[in-house]
């Protein structure tokens, strides 16, 4: 490796010469291609999600009602099969892995068709059989919904909008083990804004700089604050 130092108007710039180590190193570097699931002009997922199902130190792929058991891809039913047509929808749009009821185990959430309800499969810790499921949310809206701690106690919670009642929503994962409910919180009763159960995007992070996160969509975001259960946050227009 070559180091270079240019001096410009009494500014060192340090150049490093490492494209041949980088392109070296990348020449090593290969994807192997695993086909877990292959049925013509089928499919059973939009979303997949990743986690130890099994506990056997690897990481297993779970979609849509079924999980496959690493390193081999062994399919395994979470659920009754559904299987969907390419040129249709499916009710498998987004999924989650996460430890739900703090049992030491992962479980896994499946978010539907937008406007459908959102369900999460408790693991059955190597039990043959179904997953038991609980619901969610009964109607969980926008095409983006997001699994994002809110409340800040390190938990991942959902974000989306409620296109039944109008209303956009975070609601809070269970908090306590064994504990089965998930608690919905109101960010905005506005009946317009971001209420379309097929509302493109929704992003989360701190627009302002306050060290609080706010809900972003396309028109605006609202503005969080250090109480994030608090219904109805200021509004602000894009």
């Amino acid at each position: 490796m070559k180091i270079r130092f240019l001096k410009i108007s009494g500014l060192a710039i340090l150049f490093l010469s490492i494209g041949q180590f980088l392109f070296a190193q990348n020449d090593t570097i290969r994807f192997k291609k695993h086909t877990l699931f292959s049925a013509f002009e089928e499919y059973i997922s939009e979303g997949v999600a990743v986690a130890d199902v099994n506990k056997d130190g690897k990481p297993d792929v779970l979609a849509g009602t079924f999980w496959f058991e690493a390193p081999d891809w062994k399919r395994h039913e979470i659920d009754t099969p559904e299987i969907h047509s390419i040129g249709g929808y499916g009710n498998s749009f987004l999924n989650y892995s996460m430890d739900v009821n703090g049992d030491g185990w992962m479980d896994f959430i499946r978010i539907g068709f937008p406007g459908n309800e959102a369900r999460w499969y408790e693991n059955p810790k190597n039990k043959p059989g179904h997953w038991k499921s609980y619901p969610v949310f009964h109607s969980v809206g926008n095409e983006s919904p997001s699994l994002v701690d809110i409340d800040g106690d390190g938990r991942l919670d959902l974000l989306c909008n409620d296109p039944k009642n109008k209303k956009v929503v975070w609601i809070g994962s269970p908090k306590k083990k064994r504990d089965t409910r998930w608690t919905v919180h109101t960010i905005s009763s506005d009946s317009v804004i971001g209420t379309n159960v097929f509302t493109h995007g929704l992003g989360y992070g701190d627009v302002n700089g306050d060290g609080y996160k706010d809900v972003i969509i396309n028109a605006g975001w609202w503005e969080g604050s250090e109480n994030p259960a608090k219904e109805n946050w200021k509004f602000h227009p894009a």
